[in-house]
C-alpha cells in the first residue's frame, strides 16, 4: 500500500484567524490492487462512517462499480462489487429517506447499448434492492444524483444517442423503485467527436433542479460553463454561460443562502494555464462575484462543500504547489472568499485527484479520490480532517450504538425493552465512551488564545474562558491579583486532564504557572469519566523566563509562540574511503563508519533518500556531482545531512584544508577538495537545515571560528522554535590537526561516539548541540583529539539547529 506524505502550507498560528493555515489531517487511507482503483463520490453517515462509490479495475480486466463502507476511524467494514464482465462504474451516490442507497454511473454489461446510464440501489449492508438501466443503442452515462422530496430521485449526465449524436445534457426523474418517469436532453447542434454538453452535478429542491454543466454548443469560447435552472417536469426556467476564450467546465454545485456556488475551472482568467473558477450567482442565474485560485500551473475542481456559516472547502488537484508531481490539494474559503487554509498531499504522477468532499458531523471534512504510486496505477484514496473533540467521541459513540439499538429481527419486543434498559444503556454508552476517548486520547486539542474575565474581588477569583469549552475559575488571592492581570499574556498551562461530563468535554485539572506562581485548577463538581488527553494553548507570548538567554545564538527567541514542525524530506550524503593508493595509505575503518552510519539513519531516523559514495566511488568528480545534486534537487524544507570519513589534508602555505578523493594518489592538491569549496556548495543547497559531519585530518579548518555552545530546553516548544530557523552547522572529529583512523569495535573513536550517541536517543527529537554535547567529553577522554561543533560561515544559517527525528 502507498504512504502518502502530507505536504502542508501557510504554517501561521491558527491565534491569528486573518492568516492562511492548514486543517490537521486525522487519517488517511488507501484502498485497491495492483491496478486503477478510484473513489469517485463520498457520503457521510449520520449514525457514523462513511460510504464511498467509485470503480475498480484490481480483480479484473474490466472494472467493476464498487462501494466500501468505512467507520469513523476509516476502517473497513464491508465492500461490495456490481458489474459484468465488461466495464462498469459509479460516480455518484445519494441516500434515501429509508436508510437505503442508490449509486449511479454506467454499464457496458447491461442494458441496451454499448454503454448505458446505470442505478443500483442497496441497503445499509451493501445488499442490491434493485438495478435498473436507462439508454438506448448509443452511450448514455450518469455522472450525478439527488434523491428528491417526492421520495425519488433525478439524475445527471449526458446522451449521445439523443440529436445530434455528440452529446447532450441528460436529465432523468426516477421514482422510488428507479422507475423512469421522465427524461429531457438540452444542448446544441455543435459536433467534434468527444460529448458536446455534459451534465456533471445536480441538486434538487421543493420547486426544481439546478444543473451545473460545461457546453461546446452555447457560450463565448470554445467551452464554456452552462447552469440550467428546469422546475419539477424539467422544463427549462432559464440557463446561462459563463466562460471566456478558451475552456470552462463546472463540476460541482452547492446552495447558498442567495443562491449557488459553482466550482471548476478556467483557461480564459487566473494566473496559470488552468485555475480554479468559484462562481457565485444568484436565484435568477446573475454573476454576483467569482474568483480564481491556483499557481503558474495547472489546478482544477471537481468539489465544494460548506463548512461552518459564510465557509466552504473546494478540492480537486493542483500542479503548483509542492513536490514536482503534486496532485491532491483541499482548501478553504472564508465568507469573503479568501483562502483560509490549504493542504496538498505529495503525489507520483500529477494524475492524483480529489472528486468529492463532504462535512462531517464533529465539524470536520472528509475527501475521496485518487491516488497514483510507483509500480501501482492509482488506490482509492480517502481522508478524514480533524473535527471538535467532543462532537468527534460523540459521533464514534453513536455509530458503535446506533445497530446495538435496533431490535433483531428474533427478538421478541420484551426482550428488546429489556436489553435496552437504562442500565445496560449505560454499561453500552460507557463502554463505547472509553473507546472513543482512548482512541482520541492520543491526539492533539489545539485551542485558541484563553482570555482572562474581570477580577471577582469578592469571590477573589478569575474566570478563564476557553473556546469549546466551560469557563474555569481560578482562586488568586487579591494580592497577586493585579500582577496576574498584567503577566496574563505569559500564562502556561501544565498537565491538564480532561473529563467528560454529560455530553461536554470540560477541564477536570490543570495547572497554571505565571510570573513564578502556581495556580491549580480541580473541577468542583463530580463528572462521568477522566481521561488523559494532550493540551496546547496558543497563547500570544512566551513567559520571560522561557525566552532564550543573552550571549545565546538564539536570543530573543520565543519559544511558546512556536509552530509545528512539519519537516520537509531528509535526505543524507554518506561518503567513506578505505582503498586509497599512491602517497595514500589505505584507511581500516572509514566505510565501516560511514555503512553503519547509513544503517542506523534508515533504521531509526526520519530518513528517506540517500545518496552514498564508498571507496572506487568516491572520485572528485563523483563527491561534486553530488552536491551538485543536492544543489539542483533539495528544497526549502528539506534537510540534508553530509557524513565524510576519510583522509583530509592542510596546506599550510594556502592556510586551507582539503578532503582526499578516492583517486588523489599523489600531494597534489589539485585533485582534493577544498573546505571552501565545500562550503560554496553547502551555502547553495537550499535546505531548510544542513549539518555536515567530518571524521577526517585537518577537517576543523572549515571554521576557522570560535566554538559556540548552545543552551538546550529538552521541550516541544524548544525543538518547534529552533526548526523554524535556518541552519549550516558542522560537527569535525578534530581542528586542525590529525585524528585518529582506528579506536573502538572496528569504528574511529569519534564514528564509536557519534554511531552510540544516535543509537542510545530515545527522545523523538534529538537536536545537533545536543548530539555534540554526548559526543564531546567521551571521544576528548579517550583520544588526542578534540571534537568542533559550529555553523558554518556565510551559508546563510540564522541560529536554528538540525533536528533528528525518530521514527
Amino acid at each position: 500500500m502507498r504512504i502518502i506524505t502530507v505536504m502542508l502550507f501557510s504554517l501561521l498560528s491558527w491565534a491569528n484567524l486573518s492568516a492562511q493555515g492548514t486543517k490537521k489531517v486525522e487519517w488517511t487511507k488507501t484502498f485497491g490492487g495492483s491496478e486503477w482503483d478510484v473513489g469517485k463520490a463520498i457520503l457521510v453517515l449520520k449514525e457514523g462512517g462513511f460510504l464511498i462509490a467509485g470503480y475498480t479495475y484490481s480483480e479484473s480486466t474490466k472494472s467493476d462499480g464498487w462501494i466500501i463502507k468505512l467507520d469513523v476511524t476509516g476502517k473497513k467494514v464491508w465492500e461490495k462489487k456490481f458489474g459484468g464482465s465488461k466495464t462498469d462504474c459509479f460516480y455518484g451516490i445519494t441516500p434515501d429517506n429509508n436508510g437505503s442507497f442508490v449509486a449511479v454511473g454506467y454499464t457496458e454489461s447491461k442494458g441496451a447499448g454499448n454503454m448505458d446510464a446505470w442505478a443500483v440501489k442497496i441497503n445499509a449492508f451493501g445488499e442490491k434492492e434493485w438495478e435498473k438501466t436507462y439508454g438506448e443503442y448509443g452511450e448514455e452515462k450518469a455522472y450525478a444524483i439527488d434523491h428528491t422530496t417526492d421520495g425519488g430521485y433525478v439524475i445527471t449526465g449526458y446522451n449521445k444517442t439523443k440529436g445530434n449524436r455528440n452529446g447532450l445534457v441528460w436529465i432523468l426523474k426516477l421514482d422510488g423503485q428507479g422507475t423512469l418517469e421522465w427524461e429531457k436532453a438540452y444542448g446544441g447542434e455543435r459536433g467534434g467527436g468527444i460529448p458536446t454538453d455534459v451534465g456533471n452535478a445536480i441538486i434538487s429542491n421543493a420547486s426544481g433542479y439546478m444543473v451545473a454543466a460545461h457546453t461546446r454548443s452555447f457560450g463565448a469560447g470554445d467551452e464554456d460553463i452552462w447552469i440550467l435552472k428546469l422546475d419539477l417536469k424539467g422544463d427549462t426556467l432559464w440557463t446561462k454561460t459563463f466562460g471566456g476564450t478558451k475552456e470552462e467546465k463546472a463540476f460541482d454545485i452547492a446552495k447558498t443562502t442567495n443562491g449557488y456556488l459553482i466550482a471548476g475551472y478556467t483557461e480564459s482568467k487566473g494566473a496559470g494555464s488552468e485555475d480554479i473558477w468559484l462562481l457565485c450567482i444568484d436565484e435568477d442565474g446573475r454573476l454576483l462575484w467569482d474568483k480564481t485560485y491556483g499557481g503558474h500551473s495547472n489546478e482544477q475542481s471537481y468539489a465544494i462543500s460548506p463548512l461552518d456559516e459564510g465557509e466552504y472547502s473546494l478540492a480537486g488537484f493542483s500542479h503548483s504547489k509542492g513536490p514536482e508531481h503534486s496532485g491532491l490539494w483541499i482548501f478553504g474559503i472564508d465568507k469573503d472568499h479568501n483562502m483560509q487554509w490549504e493542504t496538498t498531499f505529495e503525489g507520483y504522477s500529477g494524475n492524483d485527484k480529489i472528486y468529492c468532499i463532504a462535512p462531517t458531523p464533529d465539524g470536520g471534512l472528509a475527501a475521496v479520490g485518487e491516488a497514483w504510486t510507483e509500480g501501482v496505477k492509482s488506490e482509492l484514496w480517502v481522508c478524514k480532517f480533524e473535527g471538535k473533540l467532543m462532537q468527534s467521541i460523540n459521533w464514534y459513540v453513536k455509530e458503535k450504538i446506533t445497530p446495538w439499538m435496533q431490535q433483531g429481527e428474533f427478538e421478541k419486543t420484551t426482550d428488546y425493552q429489556k436489553r435496552i434498559s437504562g442500565v445496560n444503556m449505560k454499561k453500552v454508552k460507557d463502554k463505547y465512551l472509553k473507546e472513543a476517548t482512548n482512541y482520541y486520547g492520543s491526539k492533539t486539542i489545539n485551542l485558541k488564545e484563553a482570555s482572562l474575565s474581570r477580577y471577582d474581588a469578592n469571590n477573589e477569583t478569575f474566570g478563564v474562558s476557553f473556546p469549546n469549552f466551560d469557563k474555569i475559575n481560578i482562586a488568586v488571592s487579591i494580592n497577586d491579583a493585579q500582577i496576574f492581570k498584567q503577566n496574563w499574556e505569559y500564562v502556561t498551562f501544565e498537565n491538564p486532564i480532561f473529563a467528560l461530563k454529560g455530553d461536554k468535554l470540560v477541564l477536570e485539572k490543570v495547572v497554571l504557572k505565571i510570573n513564578g506562581m502556581t495556580y491549580d485548577f480541580n473541577q468542583p463538581k463530580p463528572t462521568d469519566k477522566s481521561q488523559e488527553l494532550k493540551f496546547i494553548l496558543s497563547s500570544k507570548q512566551a513567559d520571560p523566563g522561557m525566552m532564550r538567554g543573552s550571549g545565546d545564538p538564539l536570543k530573543g527567541l520565543n519559544i511558546a509562540k512556536a509552530e509545528h514542525i512539519t519537516p520537509g524530506k531528509y535526505y543524507a550524503l554518506i561518503i567513506g574511503i578505505d582503498d586509497y593508493k599512491g602517497q595514500w595509505n589505505p584507511l581500516n575503518n572509514a566505510v565501516n563508519d560511514a555503512r553503519a552510519i547509513e544503517n542506523l539513519l534508515k533504521n531509526k531516523y526520519q530518513f528517506t533518500h540517500f545518496r552514498t559514495l564508498f571507496n572506487e566511488e568516491a572520485t572528485r568528480e563523483n563527491i561534486i556531482n553530488q552536491f551538485l545534486w543536492l544543489v539542483e534537487n533539495v528544497k526549502e524544507n528539506d534537510n540534508v545531512f553530509i557524513y565524510y570519513s576519510g583522509h583530509g589534508e592542510f596546506e599550510k602555505k594556502l592556510n586551507k584544508g582539503y578532503w582526499v578523493p578516492v583517486d588523489a594518489q599523489t600531494n597534489s592538491i589539485s585533485i582534493y577538495l577544498s573546505n571552501s569549496d565545500i562550503q560554496t556548495f553547502l551555502a547553495s543547497i537550499k535546505s531548510k537545515h544542513t549539518l555536515m559531519v567530518s571524521d577526517a585530518c585537518f577537517s576543523g579548518d572549515i571554521f576557522r571560528g570560535k566554538t559556540i555552545s548552545l543552551p538546550f530546553e529538552n521541550s516541544e516548544k524548544y525543538y518547534k522554535s529552533i526548526y523554524q530557523l535556518k541552519s549550516c552547522q558542522a560537527i569535525s572529529s578534530g581542528g586542525i590537526e590529525p585524528v585518529m583512523d582506528g579506536g573502538k569495535d572496528g569504528h574511529s573513536v569519534f564514528a564509536y561516539y557519534f554511531i552510540k550517541a544516535l543509537n542510545e536517543n530515545h527522545d523523538n527529537y534529538l537536536d545537533a548541540s545536543r548530539l555534540f554535547e554526548r559526543i564531546k567529553i567521551p571521544i576528548v577522554n579517550n583520544s588526542d583529539q578534540s571534537p568542533k561543533f559550529q555553523p558554518v560561515k556565510n551559508t546563510g544559517d540564522e541560529g536554528g539547529q538540525f533536528i533528528f527525528i525518530r521514527k
